[in-house]
């Protein structure tokens, strides 16, 4: 099948805003986990799950504006955070394995979005430039 057999409401490159439909699905689940963990601090009184859910904020906006600093931060914030899963006990770890997936692996996909290749400028020569 050819692309331009392909309806135009299925390219699933870059939606009406720019931004690829991975980061859209990162951003949605990211936004699941942070009003979970928003729902978990309130029923817990735990201050640790609210830094916790500000820190998801704080990479919800990041991401959404296509920030450098949120793509680094959320790779180290998805690896460090199965580490220590891990270290509390195996389903913990594989619980938060799981949910850091679902978030990390759209936004991996996504890496030309947040790192776009830079345009060299041409510097031919050309008889209108001489």
């Amino acid at each position: 099948m050819s692309e331009q057999n392909i309806p135009e409401s299925f390219n699933t490159e870059v939606v009406a805003t720019g931004k690829p439909l991975e980061v859209w699905i990162a951003l949605g689940a990211l936004t699941f986990i942070t009003l979970l963990q928003i729902i978990a601090a309130v029923s817990r009184n735990s201050g640790g799950l609210f830094v916790g859910a500000l820190c998801n904020m704080a990479l919800i906006v990041g991401l959404y504006r296509g920030h450098k600093w949120a793509y680094v931060v959320l790779i180290v914030f998805s690896i460090g955070g199965a580490v220590v899963a891990f270290g509390n006990s195996v389903q913990k770890g594989l619980v938060v394995l799981l949910l850091n997936a679902v978030v990390l692996v759209p936004i991996l996909m996504s890496t030309r979005f947040f790192f776009p290749r830079e345009q060299k400028p041409d510097l031919r020569l050309t008889m209108k430039s001489i």
